[in-house]
């Protein structure tokens, strides 16, 4: 998208083209790269890229309207948008159902740590419960235990962050129901809460693309901005804004 963005701007400015010759290489066999909208069942799906996250200002979600992309009467991928509907279940393995009290502490702390770390979550925003989350955020922040020669990481912030979460809870009781289990004597409320979080590691390094979450700076976090404004999916499929965007290229500028 970068690449055909920058063949866009460039073709459509007079005066750049007397000063050379444009030529796109795609080193594939189609345009967009990880950006491909398919189709399943009838249905638009995504193989690549999906959502436009945050609508305001956003250059993305001003193509999408104009190129009337953003309504379809085919099913496609997220129509409904991003679900943060009470209704979704945690399942453990063998088919447990956890219980709230074991997921939501989790799923704050988490939002909290890196809502913390985006420079969202501050000591004046910092209100009732998050108190308690924001003072678990900051000793993370700062805790010694790093090495000094080595730039604090997201991923050894949160793992800081989460085990000052459990050192602050005093009791690790066996999770009622769970003695309804085949083989599961060795399950209790913090190794499932350690599971949760996880899970929620994992879901941040599909949203970054890291391999591992070792690997981004903590530090620049706080620089990443996002288009504020609702997270929703294009109606056409994300290639109809990669179709837009090389639409005034004339034929045979990009090669593949």
């Amino acid at each position: 998208m970068a690449g055909l963005t920058a063949a866009n701007k460039l073709y459509t400015s007079t005066a750049s083209k007397d000063l050379f010759e444009l030529i796109v290489v795609e080193g594939g066999t189609r345009i967009g790269g990880r950006i491909n909208t398919s189709e399943f069942g009838g249905d638009k799906i995504e193989m690549g890229a999906t959502w436009i996250h945050g609508i305001g200002n956003s250059p993305i979600h001003k193509i999408a309207q104009q190129t009337n992309s953003l309504q379809s009467s085919q099913p496609w991928e997220c129509m409904d948008g991003n679900n943060n509907d009470e209704s979704i279940i945690t399942i453990s393995e063998g088919g447990f159902h956890l219980q709230s009290s074991i997921v939501d502490p989790i799923s704050k702390l988490f939002k909290c740590l890196m809502d913390y770390s985006q420079g969202k979550l501050t000591k004046e925003s910092a209100k009732g419960e998050i108190s308690s989350y924001y003072k678990i955020a900051t000793k993370a922040s700062s805790s010694s235990n790093f090495d000094s020669n080595k730039n604090l990481s997201i991923g050894s912030f949160l793992r800081q962050g989460l085990d000052s979460y459990f050192e602050s809870m005093k009791e690790q009781e066996e999770v009622k129901g769970c003695e309804d289990w085949n083989n599961c004597n060795n399950w209790n409320k913090k190794l499932l809460q350690e599971a949760v979080f996880a899970m929620y590691e994992n879901t941040e390094r599909t949203y970054t693309s890291a391999g591992d979450l070792e690997s981004l700076d903590y530090e620049a976090e706080s620089e990443y901005r996002m288009f504020p404004g609702e997270e929703i999916t294009i109606a056409k499929g994300y290639l109809s804004i990669i179709e837009s965007i090389a639409s005034v290229l004339p034929n045979g500028l990009v090669q593949l």
